[in-house]
């Protein structure tokens, strides 16, 4: 065997590092850490996502239970009672007054004069007593009161007489009758 030494200087044959080496070597070091770091905060957001959605799926499932358990409990006698009656008082405190007066200010006549109003209980009949100087004033107002539409539905004069004046000239009293239309009053009851 030959043994020829060759003498090779692999330090010289090396390149030379540039002067652009170190600051793309600490670019790359700090995109890296800024990519972990923002993986390491979606890991964590996504681990808070996921125990809230399980914590509200959790009391949506309570929720249910409980509203299932109280929708299939039949209530007793006594809170049937109590629910007939709480409707029958919340449909008794509900008074359409300003369709009401509303209805009243549409159908006014001049010189006929409202002195008095009156309406029943149950809401569906309406009493005035009005003042006129003549009776076609007072009959204009009667179907003015007739045609106004709901909830004043049907008007009809019940009486009339003449009263004498201390002063002026006689004037005519009369009542008047309006029934009031309970499906046009319960349709506006709705908000």
């Amino acid at each position: 065997m030959s043994s020829e030494h060759y003498a090779i200087n692999l330090a010289a044959q090396r390149p030379r590092a540039s002067r652009w080496s170190w600051p793309l070597l600490a670019l790359g070091i700090a995109t890296a850490c800024w990519c972990t770091h923002a993986l390491l905060q979606a890991r964590a957001a996504h681990e808070d996502a996921t125990q809230t959605l399980q914590r509200l799926e959790a009391a949506l499932a309570k929720r249910g239970a409980a509203s299932s358990a109280a929708a299939t409990r039949t209530p007793s006698v006594a809170e049937r009672r109590l629910q007939a009656d709480l409707a029958r008082v919340s449909a008794d405190l509900y008074r359409p007054w300003p369709a009401l007066l509303d209805g009243l200010e549409a159908s006014v006549v001049p010189k006929v004069v409202l002195q008095q109003l009156s309406v029943d209980s149950a809401f569906t009949k309406l009493q005035l007593q009005v003042d006129a100087p003549d009776l076609p004033e007072l009959l204009q107002y009667v179907h003015a009161l007739d045609t106004a539409g709901a909830p004043l539905l049907a008007a009809q004069l019940l009486g009339h007489e003449w009263q004498a004046g201390n002063a002026g000239p006689r004037r005519l009293q009369a009542r008047i009758s309006v029934a009031l239309g309970a499906a046009s009053l319960s349709s506006r009851a709705l908000p």
